[in-house]
C-alpha cells in the first residue's frame, strides 16, 4: 500500500439530485407519506449499492454531493417517523432499518448505528432472526457502519453473521454482497490474499446471477486489492472490466460512474500513465462543473488534477487549479474548514516545489494558524504542516528556524511512536514504515544534529 493514496471504504452514493429546489420539494412531498412509503420512495433516488456494498476507493471524490443528498432526504422523513401512528412491532423495526440506511448514505454513522441497533433489538426480542431478510440486512448494515468508522475488529462478527444468515436463506446475490463486504474489510485490515479470495468468490456468484452492477463493484474492489499488493497490471485489467460493466448500468455522467472512473485514473497515475489519468480527471471536472457548478466536489477534482500535474512536473496549470479549488472551498465551506486549509497547504507545497519559498512560507504560516485552531499544536496534521515549514525555512537558509521546527516535529514523532505505535496493526505499521519522505526528512535532521555534536 502506498501511504500517499489512502484507500477508504464507504457506501457508494446513488444517482445525483443536484438542484436544491428539487430536494426541498421532494422533502415536502415525503412528509405527506407514511414513514414506510416515505423511506421506500427515498430509496428510489439511490441504487442498491448504497445499502448493500462496501466499496473501496483511492479517492474521495463526490463525497459532498452524497452527503448533501442524504442529509436533505434524511431530514425529510425524521419527523414523520416519530409522529406517524404506524410505529409498532415489525413496522417500527423495518422503519428504523430504513432510517439507518438513509443516515448511513448521509455519512451520519452514529445515528445510523443507533437506528440499526433499535431495529436489531426488536428482531432479537421477538425471536424473528432466522430466515428474516430484513434482520440479515440490519446485521450487514451494522458491519458496514463499523467498517466505515475504521472499527474493523468490531465489524468482523457482523460480516460473518451476515454471511451465515444469507447462506441459510440461499439468497445468491446477497451472499455475494456479504462475501464482498468481508473481502473489503480484510483488505482494509491488510489481509490481501484472503481479501482477494472473498471478493473473487463474490464476483463468481454475481457473474452466475448476471448482476452487472455487482460485477462492476467487485471488479473495482478486486482492483483496489491489487493496488495494495502492487499488482498494478492486474489492477488496471480489473478496473477496465469495472468501467465496462458499470457503463452498462450507470449513466457515464453519474456520480457513481465518475468515482469508479477516478479509481482507474489513480491506477494510471501509479503506473505513470499520466496522459490517460489526465484525460479522466479533465472529463470528470467538466461533468461536475456542468452538473454542480461551484461545489466542493469540483474543488476536490481540481486539486487531484493539480497533484497529478505536480507529479508530472508539468506546472503550467497547477497554480490556477489550486487557486480555483481554494476559492470554491472558501466560498462554500469557509476559510477555516479543514478542506479549505488542505488546499492552502497544497498551494504552499506547490510554491516550495517551484522555488517560490517566500510565498510558500507566508502560506504555510496561515495553514499552521488554522490547524492550530482546528486541532491544536500536538495533532499529527499540525506537525505535518510544521515539517513542511521547516523544509521551506531550510530552503531560505533560515537554519535556526528550520532547526527549531524540525526539533518540534522530531519530539512529537517520538511521542507518537511511544504512545501509539504498539496499538497499530501490522498493515498500519507497514504503511508508516513506507512513508519514506517523512522518515528521510527526519533522518536528515538527525544527521545534522549528530554532526553538530561531533
Amino acid at each position: 500500500m502506498r501511504p500517499s493514496y489512502i484507500v477508504i471504504c464507504f457506501l457508494l452514493a446513488g444517482a445525483a439530485i443536484s438542484a436544491q429546489v428539487k430536494l426541498k420539494g421532494l422533502g415536502d412531498k415525503l412528509r405527506e407519506l407514511s414513514p414506510m412509503n416515505q423511506m421506500d420512495k427515498m430509496r428510489e433516488n439511490y441504487d442498491e449499492s448504497n445499502f448493500n456494498y462496501a466499496i473501496s476507493f483511492l479517492d474521495n471524490s463526490a463525497l459532498f454531493e452524497s452527503e448533501e443528498k442524504g442529509n436533505s432526504l434524511a431530514t425529510g422523513f425524521t419527523t414523520g417517523l416519530t409522529t406517524n401512528g404506524s410505529n409498532s412491532g415489525e413496522n417500527l423495526a423495518y422503519n428504523n432499518m430504513r432510517q439507518g440506511e438513509m443516515l448511513m448514505a448521509a455519512n451520519r454513522m452514529y445515528l445510523a448505528e443507533q437506528a440499526f441497533k433499535r431495529s436489531a433489538e426488536y428482531y432479537i426480542r421477538a425471536e424473528k432472526m432466522k430466515g428474516n431478510t430484513t434482520y440479515a440486512q440490519v446485521v450487514s448494515n451494522l458491519g458496514l457502519v463499523y467498517q466505515n468508522k475504521g472499527l474493523y475488529a468490531k465489524a468482523m462478527p457482523f460480516c460473518d453473521s451476515a454471511i451465515a444468515l444469507r447462506k441459510a436463506m440461499d439468497n445468491k446475490v446477497m451472499i455475494a454482497v456479504s462475501l464482498n463486504n468481508k473481502g473489503v474489510l480484510l483488505k482494509d485490515m491488510g489481509s490481501y490474499t484472503e481479501a482477494e479470495t472473498y471478493i473473487k468468490n463474490a464476483h463468481k456468484i454475481l457473474v452466475e446471477q448476471k448482476d452487472e452492477l455487482g460485477k462492476a463493484l467487485t471488479s473495482n474492489n478486486l482492483a483496489m486489492v491489487y493496488v495494495d499488493m502492487n499488482k498494478l497490471k492486474d489492477a488496471e485489467l480489473n478496473m477496465d472490466s469495472a468501467i465496462a460493466m458499470a457503463g452498462r448500468v450507470l449513466d457515464a455522467n453519474s456520480s457513481n460512474f465518475i468515482k469508479i472512473d477516478i479509481n482507474l485514473a489513480q491506477v494510471y497515475r501509479l503506473q505513470k500513465k499520466y496522459d490517460k489519468a489526465e484525460e479522466i480527471f479533465k472529463k470528470a471536472i467538466i461533468v461536475k462543473e456542468k452538473k454542480l457548478g461551484v461545489h466542493p466536489d469540483l474543488a476536490h477534482l481540481k486539486s487531484g488534477l493539480a497533484q497529478l500535474y505536480i507529479e508530472m512536473e508539468n506546472y503550467k496549470e497547477v497554480e490556477k487549479l489550486l487557486q480555483s479549488a481554494h476559492d470554491i472551498n472558501k466560498r462554500k465551506l469557509g476559510d477555516k474548514h479543514p478542506l479549505t486549509v488542505k488546499i492552502l497547504q497544497e498551494q504552499a507545497n506547490y510554491y516550495r516545489i517551484v522555488g517560490k519559498n517566500e510565498e510558500a512560507l507566508t502560506m504555510i504560516k496561515k495553514v499552521l494558524d488554522q490547524k492550530k485552531e482546528l486541532y491544536g499544536e500536538s495533532h499529527p496534521s499540525y506537525i505535518q504542516a510544521l515539517e513542511q515549514k521547516a523544509i521551506i525555512q531550510w530552503n531560505l537558509k533560515d537554519v535556526a528556524g528550520a532547526k527549531a521546527s524540525f526539533q518540534t516535529v522530531l519530539d512529537n514523532t517520538q511521542n507518537y511512536i511511544a504512545n501509539f505505535f504498539n496499538t497499530l496493526n501490522d498493515n498500519e505499521k507497514f504503511v508508516l514504515g513506507k512513508d519514506t519522505k517523512h522518515v528521510t526528512t527526519l533522518l536528515c535532521f538527525c544527521a545534522i544534529k549528530l554532526q553538530n555534536r561531533s
